[in-house]
């Protein structure tokens, strides 16, 4: 949901936004073809080549092509450029030169060299112009077999669509594979003495766009695959093992959390070991595409190296859980609410811990998700638990009413406009947890500097905390005071917005969801409630001319409502707005949020009319 990533990125938790989607729709750059050989090994070795073939049409888009890139792991991986050149309009033809064609760490390998070990192939195009044709044809080849299994997934470039999208596999007649797909590709398959065929094409994809709050373009949109797995249960058997350790737990590991837990037991000792994990080690956030996908380090490593990715910081909380007499499993998990047609492990991104007796999920990158069972961003995703029989399930959903945003203000305009005003906010579920750990992250100052700043009032003011985001009891609470200096023009008539003030989540920031276009693709987002409480004293000497009028809409998919009144020399506003389900369809969205959208976006700018009697 855009409101949980804006206040992520208030307190710097996410560095960049996805680039405008329109950049690469097929206005701006024509992808002629691109070609997939797939070469199959019997013991799952492969090559795979490919050639692609584009054309930039016009100069926003150029910086956006100067450059391409490929991720690939050396221990187990070899990628070659076999011939890369550019044809000017003019038919010049530029072959890249060598000293154009670079290998270095991946930003996370650069960053995190304990956790990641790819290397990026960078190609930079020489002179790049209006009109100008990108060739590229290279190789991937995978020197040692997957330790999971094997599975590959062919998804043509959404963004900017393709003239023609072809696959070509050549295996073993004996080896074990299947495929499936999704959308219009076109297949034959067939086999000729020892050896097995399969053609896959498709043609003349269009570009997809992107939207507000939609989910990844491999839900929905078409995808060839091949893969080992026979189903997600063999997956998460392959987790179970990985994770499960037959060696005594080590009496030092028992003794350092029989030390953090003291005399605590069942979910109040997850509190403490959780708290304990937060405030000892770095938690690294790196993707699972490694070498080993799920092998994790030992738990002696864990503990020296005090930095841990989501596969560390579950094999240690697994352990000191085991310690406690608490049973929990790993689970894997990617941003992905549906299965791709095949069993992968592509599909995955983190491993959660799954502790069975409280039907909790800890994501060990972000431990206050923890409270409420509050898998946040990641509600709703598929995953498997590692289970010795493998489970496959979607992360729950929270109800709207266990997760919960509530601000209420207490303000005050002064005789000389300037505004006053003392807050408290509340919060359950993924608010609740999203909300603590940008209060664990950020100075109070700042972010009140933050908050005020983006008001039209603006001012100064400070954020307190009445209980330390370590606290895992479920109500967290913060309160905020600050003072607007004459924020207002002190007139005969005075005609003001309601002010914002310290507040986290405001009905202004809600537009983001309100698409300009007709919607084409579905909408996600997390069930929730959200409530303003405004009580406004007046100045001294004036009295209330005009208030908004009270609004109420309500349908299937959540309802707004506000109400405004007045009594003496005081304003009370009260705002909800709800959102019933997790997922709109394209049709739904524009029948059921658009209309609640539409009705918050006018709310926003209501005014308030005082004279001076």
């Amino acid at each position: 949901m855009s409101i949980f990533k804006k206040f992520f990125l208030i307190f710097g938790v996410l560095s960049s936004l996805i680039p405008l989607s329109y950049l690469f729709a097929r206005d701006n750059v024509l992808v002629h073809s691109y070609k997939n050989e797939l070469q199959l090994n019997e013991d799952y070795t492969y090559v795979n080549a490919f050639v692609i073939d584009q054309t930039v049409l016009t100069k926003k888009i150029l910086p956006h092509f100067q450059t391409w890139s490929f991720s690939f792991c050396p221990s187990s991986q070899k990628f070659e450029v076999i011939e890369a050149y550019v044809i000017h309009p003019n038919g010049e033809k530029i072959k890249v030169e060598s000293e154009n064609i670079f290998i270095r760490p991946t930003p996370d390998t650069e960053k995190h060299p304990f956790f990641s070990l790819y290397q990026q192939l960078s190609i930079t195009f020489p002179q790049l112009r209006v009109g100008t044709r990108i060739y590229i044809s290279a190789k991937l080849t995978q020197i040692k077999p997957d330790v999971h299994g094997f599975s590959f997934v062919f998804s043509p470039p959404y963004r900017t669509g393709v003239q023609n999208y072809i696959i070509d596999i050549t295996i073993p007649k004996s080896l074990n594979l299947l495929w499936k797909l999704r959308g219009d590709f076109k297949v034959e398959d067939k086999t000729e003495g020892n050896v097995r065929h399969i053609h896959a094409y498709l043609e003349n994809l269009p570009s997809y766009r992107k939207e507000s709050a939609m989910p990844s373009f491999l839900d929905f949109a078409p995808v060839f695959m091949v893969s080992s797995f026979s189903s997600w249960e063999d997956i998460g058997r392959e987790l179970f093992n990985a994770y499960n350790n037959k060696s005594p737990i080590p009496s030092s590991l028992k003794t350092l959390a029989q030390g953090i837990v003291q005399n605590k037991k069942g979910k109040e000792a997850i509190d403490m070991l959780c708290a304990w994990m937060m405030n000892t080690f770095a938690l690294v956030k790196v993707p699972l595409m490694n070498e080993g996908f799920f092998e994790h380090h030992t738990l002696e490593d864990i503990l020296k190296n005090q930095r841990a990715d989501s596969k560390d910081s579950a094999f240690l909380l697994q352990a000191l859980l085991k310690t406690q007499g608490i049973e929990s499993y790993p689970c894997a998990v990617g941003s992905l609410y549906n299965p791709l047609p095949l069993p992968t492990l592509l599909q995955f991104e983190k491993i959660f811990l799954y502790i069975p007796k409280y039907k909790m999920f800890l994501n060990p990158e972000n431990l206050f998700t923890m409270v409420d069972n509050a898998a946040q961003n990641w509600a709703g995703r598929f995953a498997v638990i590692g289970t010795p029989h493998g489970k496959a399930i979607h992360l729950p959903l929270l109800k709207a009413e266990k997760n919960t945003y509530e601000n209420k203000n207490s303000i005050e305009i002064l005789p000389d406009g300037t505004i006053q005003g003392k807050s408290i906010l509340k919060a359950t579920g993924a608010y609740n947890a999203q909300i603590r750990e940008g209060f664990y992250q950020a100075s109070l100052t700042g972010a009140a500097f933050y908050f005020l700043e983006a008001t039209r009032e603006g001012g100064k003011g400070e954020f307190i905390l009445p209980q330390n985001p370590l606290d895992f009891s479920p109500l967290f609470s913060v309160n905020g005071q600050w003072v607007s200096p004459k924020a207002l023009a002190i007139d005969k008539v005075v005609c003001f917005w309601a002010p914002l003030g310290l507040n986290i989540i405001t009905p202004q920031s809600l537009n983001a969801d309100l698409t300009s276009r007709k919607r084409l693709y579905p909408f996600r987002t997390l069930p929730s409630q959200l409530r303003w409480v405004y009580e406004i004293k007046i100045p001294e000497g004036y009295k209330i001319l005009s208030l908004p009028k009270n609004v109420s809409l309500e349908n299937s998919g959540g309802f707004y409502k506000s109400i405004y009144k007045k009594e003496k020399d005081k304003i009370f506003i009260t705002q909800e707005y709800k959102i019933e389900r997790a997922n709109f369809t394209p049709e739904e969205y524009e029948k059921l949020l658009r209309p609640l959208l539409n009705i918050l976006e006018a709310e926003t700018s209501a005014i308030f009319a005082l004279e001076r009697e």
